[in-house]
């Protein structure tokens, strides 16, 4: 199992948010996974502007699946003791497999120059067979960030053409 990052520097910034990861990469390949095994890493997240809040979410671009392995693996997200994705959440049961298709997935709001710690854990099925046994799957987790600032910035509004000027017309004489 592994969650591609940088081989060097855990601390990355994606737009206004710097965002330090327990290791690089998140998950390693050489962690030996058995039916029933679950393992938890963390990633704080910062918001770096001190005046706009940002929405937060994570997107995972899947580049590796053997054995189909990410449809026996669980994934789950939480802050502090609130599961925010997977089992224990409004979104149910949650499985690599699904992650990997997920647009992004919305976390929270994080105020002006907030930290906060997020918990990602992956869990096999105790259940799973021998079939996808030396299986792989790989992805890169990206997080993404969104201004959610009330003071958006107005759009140009068009103009008006310019009315034409009347001419006066010329009027004529009264007879005598």
């Amino acid at each position: 199992m592994l969650v591609g990052q940088p081989k060097q520097g855990i601390v990355q910034a994606f737009g206004d948010l710097e965002v330090t990861f327990q290791s690089a990469p998140l998950f390693s390949s050489t962690e030996a996974w058995f039916p029933g095994k679950t393992l938890s890493k963390s990633v704080i997240i910062k918001n770096t502007n001190n005046f706009h809040a940002t929405m937060v979410a994570m997107k995972a671009i899947h580049t590796e699946d053997s054995k189909e392995l990410a449809t026996v693996v669980s994934i789950t997200i939480g802050n502090n003791s609130i599961v925010l994705y997977g089992e224990g959440s409004s979104t149910g049961k949650k499985y690599l497999s699904q992650f990997f298709q997920e647009e992004k997935v919305v976390l929270l709001e994080l105020k002006p120059a907030m930290t906060e710690s997020f918990t990602i854990s992956l869990a096999m099925d105790g259940n799973a067979d021998n079939a996808h046994q030396g299986g792989k799957t790989q992805f890169d987790l990206n997080i993404l960030s969104e201004d959610v600032s009330p003071f958006k910035p107005i759009k140009a509004i068009p103009t008006i053409p310019p009315i034409p000027t009347l001419k006066p017309i010329p009027t004529l004489k009264p007879l005598k």
